[in-house]
């Protein structure tokens, strides 16, 4: 007799597993189509994402899911700063800030750009000043790609700022990640 009073108490339903039962089926694809509103209705990940993988690029149900996700998703996050791109830079520079936040790393570097875009090079030192390249591991031609990226624009600034010091001692100290790039990006002489 108590147990059920316990139960009818106030156990929730993620008590009995539910949000793992429904991530699997989600995963197999074996879910039905109520299964996959129920959990899109509770925020399950899975659910979120089949369902923003599902939708129509940028379309309003796109933007609404890419929302969500993106108080946890990084990518989701820097995703929103792109389709805000058009629009005033507060709303882009948010979803930026945003998905760094969360660890993505194009994000960071985009939003550095974006300032240096604008020649607000304090900001854009700033960001740069933050994110190491020792974060990136070289290992795959994405994070090979950030890292020359984050190259460029750091010479980039210098040389917006005169600072042929700096300018010297880092192509000296960054010519093996730039053959390596090449080597990776397949481009010959």
């Amino acid at each position: 007799m108590s147990l059920f009073i316990f139960l009818l108490s106030g156990l929730s339903a993620s008590s009995f597993f539910l949000d793992d039962y429904l991530t699997n089926l989600i995963a197999k694809n074996k879910h039905s189509q109520a299964q996959l509103s129920f959990a899109i209705e509770h925020e399950n990940l899975m659910a979120l994402n089949h369902a923003l993988n599902s939708s129509e690029f940028h379309s309003e149900q796109w933007l609404s899911l890419a929302k969500v996700l993106a108080k946890t998703q990084g990518e989701a996050a820097y995703q929103l700063a792109l389709y805000y791109k058009a629009s005033p830079p507060q709303k882009m520079i948010f979803w930026f800030k945003s998905a760094s936040r969360l660890g993505f790393h194009q994000a960071t570097l985009a939003l550095a750009q974006h300032f240096f875009d604008q020649n607000d090079f304090v900001s854009a030192e700033k960001i740069l000043l933050s994110f190491s390249a020792n974060n990136l591991s070289i290992n795959t031609k994405l994070h090979t790609r950030l890292q020359t990226k984050l190259l460029i624009l750091k010479l980039n600034l210098a040389i917006s700022k005169g600072q042929v010091g700096y300018i010297e001692n880092s192509l000296l100290h960054d010519t093996q990640l730039l053959k390596e790039t090449v080597e990776r990006a397949g481009i010959t002489k």
